[in-house]
């Protein structure tokens, strides 16, 4: 049994069967819970039927502030059933998340705060572990201090927690940067010589559901899982960006100094800030590729030039 937020993944009953790889359908501005809930009646047969009919044992009951959304209507069509709630009503979000055993928080940067609220329910519904919404890289101060507030608070009441690192959202890679392929043009801060780590939102849900449905409990609380498609400076984007797209990409060098400024301010400052410092990855080449080794060996990441155009 599991709990989501935007991203369908799942965990049932904290062992090693796997049961439903989804992909991901996150929008920044979107806000919404998912739970998974298991037919424990069905798990003595799982190993002699294969995994589709381990997917199968699974249900999905996704929380959203808006059912309407059309993003969710494709997980709807799927199986899930969709409930309107509001993350401010403890006694709401409590009776959703009863019965499930994982949540796993995907909400924007912009939406950190509303996980202060399911925490408290989280913890009277008997959540045995909590994938708060931290993802991107190890930093806790600026903009990402409410990431440091949650986990303070996971602990507070007790919960289980486990922390995945999957660098900058390849999708969002141009939006939050400022670079403007169409226009010819990439604002870049400092010398744009220092790579950062770039994951696609699909290939993290995939990762991430892997882990949750196959790794046992002992691997999983208190671990902080770095994991990356791979890591690009600023300049080698410009150098694929040119080579994928045949046109000439112009730098536009943008003062690091200046920029730092609105580090506590500016999200996409904050992230540039980081980047330019060296601190834009999840952790060292090695480390990631341990990640991988260990939890998902067979995982196949797109690189970030797919996802140009």
């Amino acid at each position: 049994m599991s709990v989501v937020l935007p991203l369908i993944i799942q965990k049932s009953h904290y062992d090693s069967s796997p049961l439903y790889h989804p992909t991901t359908t996150t929008h920044p501005s979107h806000v919404c819970l998912h739970q998974v809930r298991h037919h424990r009646s069905r798990r003595r047969r799982r190993h002699r039927r294969g995994r589709a009919a381990q997917e199968s044992d699974v249900s999905v009951a996704i929380l959203t502030r808006d059912e309407s959304k059309p993003e969710l209507q494709a997980f709807k069509a799927r199986g899930a059933t969709l409930y309107q709630v509001s993350y401010e009503d403890e006694d709401a979000v409590k009776k959703a998340l009863s019965g499930s055993e994982v949540a796993v928080s995907t909400v924007s940067p912009y939406n950190m705060p509303v996980q202060k609220a399911i925490v408290p329910a989280a913890k009277a519904a008997g959540i045995q572990l909590f994938v708060p919404a931290e993802y991107g890289v190890k930093v806790t101060e600026g903009p990402n201090v409410t990431k440091k507030e949650v986990q303070d608070l996971l602990t507070q009441h007790q919960i289980p927690f486990t922390i995945f690192y999957t660098g900058l959202f390849a999708e969002f890679l141009p939006y939050f940067l400022d670079y403007h392929y169409d226009e010819g043009y990439m604002n870049v801060v400092g010398k744009g010589e220092t790579a950062f780590s770039i994951t696609a939102r699909t290939d993290v849900g995939r990762f991430v559901a892997h882990v949750l449905s196959t790794a046992p409990k002992s691997a999983l609380e208190g671990a902080r899982i770095p994991f990356e498609a791979e890591r690009l400076s600023p300049l080698q984007i410009r150098d694929l960006v040119e080579k994928k797209l045949n046109k000439k990409i112009e730098v536009r060098h943008i003062d690091f100094e200046e920029n730092k400024k609105k580090f506590n301010t500016d999200f996409p400052a904050f992230l540039t800030t980081l980047f330019e410092e060296g601190r834009g990855v999840v952790g060292t080449e090695q480390e990631a590729q341990e990640s991988v080794a260990k939890f998902f060996p067979d995982w196949n990441p797109a690189k970030y030039e797919s996802f140009i155009q």
